[in-house]
């Protein structure tokens, strides 16, 4: 089986597991979700750059302190690069050639998390941990090249995968409806799309790992 199918298929899974318990459940709660966040990449060249994630959470309970969680963000991760003395096109000829400087690569993706969470229910603190999969599409890309005294700037969308999928992990504190939060999310599908031509990719094997700290606001319609 292809990996994609492979993919698609976990996923659906993923999303379909839950659904009789949910079924049988109490009434969901929805609430906001925003942060910041770091993303690195699985190689020692490329330097972690900083993000933003808001969206929308919706919980069913399942049993006790355990709720069904389902998250909708809108998730900028950004990485940086050394670059050679090339731009964009290359080969280049000698005449072209510019000052090495860094390309930064800004993604824009819309991430669905399905977590199981564990929330305290009394106290005036209240602690929470979570996890579960996830699965990512692809908004936008851009690509950005610093050579100092020279700027340019392209799409990347050629160069990196549509779609990822991957495990997200975390925990915080809750008062009142607010809560604040860690996460960390690991893709387990590469960033960059094979070169059919010999294999080779812009970012190689590398995954994404984005480090992210968040707040919530629970209960919007309580």
């Amino acid at each position: 089986m292809h990996r994609p199918i492979a993919l698609g298929t976990a996923l659906a899974l993923f999303l379909a597991a839950p659904l009789p318990a949910v079924a049988q459940g109490g009434e969901p709660a929805f609430g906001f979700v925003a942060g910041v966040n770091r993303t690195t990449l699985s190689r020692n060249s490329v330097d972690g750059g900083t993000g933003g994630a808001f969206g929308l959470t919706t919980r069913w309970p399942l049993a006790g302190a355990v709720r069904l969680r389902v998250d909708g963000l809108v998730t900028r991760r950004v990485v940086r690069h050394d670059i050679g003395g090339c731009p964009f096109f290359f080969p280049c000829t000698p005449d072209q050639v510019l000052p090495p400087g860094t390309r930064s690569v800004r993604l824009t993706q819309f991430d669905v998390p399905v977590l199981l969470e564990a929330r305290a229910t009394r106290g005036a603190v209240r602690p929470w941990v979570l996890g579960g999969p996830y699965g990512s599409a692809r908004i936008g890309c851009s690509a950005r090249d610093d050579h100092g005294t020279v700027v340019a700037s392209s799409s990347c969308a050629d160069d990196l995968r549509g779609l990822h999928a991957g495990f997200v992990v975390g925990g915080g504190i809750e008062l009142g409806r607010v809560g604040v939060g860690v996460r960390w999310t690991r893709s387990l599908t590469s960033l960059s799309k094979p070169v059919p031509a010999d294999g080779s990719s812009l970012f190689g094997d590398a995954h994404l790992s984005t480090l992210s700290l968040v707040v919530e606001v629970g209960d919007l319609f309580r």
